[in-house]
């Protein structure tokens, strides 16, 4: 296999392996919010995720 292709394969791998890791994030965040916004605004988010990890950096919801 010629250097080129090797480049070129290497980059599509992390490529995907970006992919997978954007969607389990996002699908994570996805979570969080809904139970926020399950548990009503009044509802502190420390409350709900007492691990600093778990919450998010930014608060964002649905209106």
């Amino acid at each position: 296999m010629r250097m080129p292709a090797k480049i070129i394969i290497t980059i599509a791998a992390l490529a995907v392996v970006q992919l997978a890791l954007y969607s389990k994030r996002r699908q994570q965040v996805r979570h969080i919010l809904y139970e926020v916004a399950e548990a009503g605004y009044e509802t502190a988010e420390d409350i709900l995720f007492p691990l600093k990890s778990q919450r998010l950096s930014r608060q964002r919801y649905r209106q």
